[in-house]
């Protein structure tokens, strides 16, 4: 590795759609607009085939372009790319085949779950072994803490153990409480880097010890989360507060439909032309909810 980029992943990451045509196959070009509008809006960083990129549905070969796309697109910042298999052996085959078929550069994080659907059974020393063999690889590896989607919360026991592990440098800790995000930081050390995954609220992430915000909604107003920060970290705080109640306002669109990557989809179509498929068996959203979608964007005054 030339550079340690996985130093760099702080501050903010997009969570970014996977897009599709009708009959499933990956739409390079409607990749290519989410990315650019991503680097155009100056966003740190993204996470691409994650669960809010359909990552546990999609093939290796998807995901392998989607990895291309990205490293074309978005350049000189780091990517992180979401691994969800069912076991040590899948996950690792899942990877080199990423390898054999991408150059991965050193921009590359992976962002592994544990073990799904059966993860509620491992034990520790089970999930400790498997970030060990996916850590050998030589890729940087964030541990992934979902519990609900993969019934497996990483405690901070667990945690302390695997930052002793080569290679694994960071976790994502998806709808957890500000009290446990405060404990995991002290009770880790200061390099291993923690990735938080809630939408509110995001100022008070960061002074509990977050070191990115993991963001589904930042893909969609990435200025919005951009100016955040950069407030954020010059300290003007008031004005970074501004607008994270200008994004808790826009988040009142995921209450048109509880299908949350359905609605980001819808954005960014409207916004960007970047389509509006799904992997089945999900759906589009129907034209009258688009048709809500349409009319919020519009009350924000975010279409042309």
């Amino acid at each position: 590795m030339h550079k340690n980029y996985y130093k760099e992943f702080k501050g903010i990451c997009s969570v970014l759609p996977t897009p599709f045509k009708e009959n499933e196959d990956f739409d390079y070009q409607g990749f290519e607009k989410i990315l650019r509008y991503q680097k155009q809006n100056q966003i740190n960083t993204i996470f691409i085939c994650g669960a809010g990129g359909e990552g546990p549905s999609i093939s290796n070969d998807v995901r392998a372009n989607s990895v291309k796309i990205a490293l074309e697109n978005f350049e000189e910042s780091p990517i992180s790319v979401g691994i969800f298999e069912s076991g040590t052996k899948r996950t690792i085959s899942s990877i080199e085949f990423l390898r054999k078929n991408v150059d991965l550069e050193d921009r590359i994080i992976l962002t592994v779950s544990p073990p799904v659907y059966f993860s509620p059974m491992h034990t520790k020393q089970e999930i400790i072994s498997f970030y060990r063999e996916v850590g050998s690889l030589g890729i940087p590896v964030i541990a992934y803490s979902n519990p609900s989607y993969t019934g497996l919360k990483l405690d901070l026991e667990t945690t302390k153990s695997l930052s002793q592990e080569e290679n694994i440098f960071g976790m994502k800790f998806v709808k957890g409480s500000l009290d446990e995000l405060r404990q995991l930081r002290e009770g880790l050390d200061q390099k291993f880097n923690i990735g938080f995954a809630n939408r509110s609220p995001l100022l008070e992430s960061f002074n509990a010890g977050a070191d990115v915000l993991v963001n589904s909604t930042a893909s969609l107003v990435p200025k919005t989360f951009f100016e955040l920060y950069q407030n954020y970290i010059k300290g003007d705080l008031n004005r970074a507060k501004d607008f994270e109640r200008e994004i808790a306002d826009f988040e009142e669109i995921f209450k048109i439909h509880k299908n949350y990557i359905a609605v980001s989809k819808s954005v960014l179509n409207l916004l960007l032309g970047s389509g509006d498929y799904l992997t089945k068996p999900f759906e589009k959203l129907p034209d009258s909810i688009k048709k809500e979608v349409e009319k919020f964007l519009g009350s924000k005054e975010m279409l042309r």
